[in-house]
């Protein structure tokens, strides 16, 4: 999601790190546990992952099942947040990781691309509803143009 408008050249040069990093998982295994913090991303090349949310009363929802050629973790490496999900393998799968300083190493080659992808990772944030409930509902124009805007005026916080 965070590379949606990324250059080719720059999109190419991720996936050539990410060549160099297979994970191979087995059924069920739990790749990112949600809460823990995340410095990686995941490519699937094979297989399939379930993406689930443990609410508080300890009740587990299926949001998504992600299949050959989606991506995962990429948000949470970016925003060096907490990842908001479990993502647990369903079947064998082979899956291709990139790490928060491989991505930083690509940003020194592209510097344009800091602000494409932070507009990338507000936009979802802005229209995500359980990220950002005080604006459910909003549409992908408006939380694009949002995150565009916000990504432009960054300010760095302590």
């Amino acid at each position: 999601a965070l590379f949606k408008a990324a250059p080719e050249m720059f999109v190419s040069h991720l996936i050539v790190k990410m060549a160099h990093r297979p994970m191979p998982t087995m059924p069920n295994q739990i790749i990112l546990k949600q809460g823990a913090f995340n410095s990686e991303m995941f490519l699937i090349k094979s297989g399939s992952v379930e993406v689930t949310v443990e609410n508080e009363d300890g009740q587990t929802r299926r949001i998504k099942l992600l299949e050959q050629g989606s991506t995962f973790g990429d948000l949470s490496m970016w925003m060096d947040s907490r990842q908001a999900a479990t993502v647990t393998s369903v079947e064998f799968c082979q899956l291709h990781k990139l790490d928060r300083h491989d991505l930083e190493e690509a940003l020194l080659a592209f510097p344009e691309m800091a602000n494409i992808i932070a507009s990338q990772a507000l936009a979802y944030c802005l229209s995500n509803s359980a990220m950002c409930m005080a604006l459910e509902g909003i549409g992908a124009a408006a939380a694009d143009r949002i995150g565009r805007r916000m990504a432009r005026n960054r300010v760095e916080i302590d």
